[in-house]
């Protein structure tokens, strides 16, 4: 995720329009989200090498957990967040990918 143009955190793309993240990383942007913005696309770490493009999409909603509590945010409990997106992505090009067991890469689709 970026907050104009800076790195802010990360999440998993869990369906067309949702993002996972954690609501302690996302709670400035409840009301705001229009500073928001999604990046997805997948590269090796290692040499830069790029596997998936990478597309930008604009955040329409914030939604925490409803038990999040923002004034204990040290317990993690609840730290949960969504994010819907402004359009939707074509969920077979961008699906989840995970490193190759001892690798800081991302080459196999799961």
């Amino acid at each position: 995720m970026l907050d104009d143009e800076s790195f802010l955190c990360s999440g998993t793309l869990i369906s067309e329009s949702i993002v996972l993240t954690t609501a302690s990383c996302i709670l400035k942007y409840r009301t705001r989200n229009e500073a928001l913005k999604v990046v997805l696309g997948a590269w090796n770490v290692v040499d830069g090498h790029q596997i998936l493009p990478e597309l930008k999409i604009v955040v329409r909603a914030a939604v925490l957990h409803p038990s999040f509590s923002p004034d204990n945010p040290q317990t993690f409990i609840h730290n949960i967040g969504l994010l819907r997106l402004s359009e939707n992505v074509d969920f077979d090009l961008y699906p989840h990918v995970f490193p190759e067991i001892g690798r800081a890469s991302c080459r196999e689709r799961v």
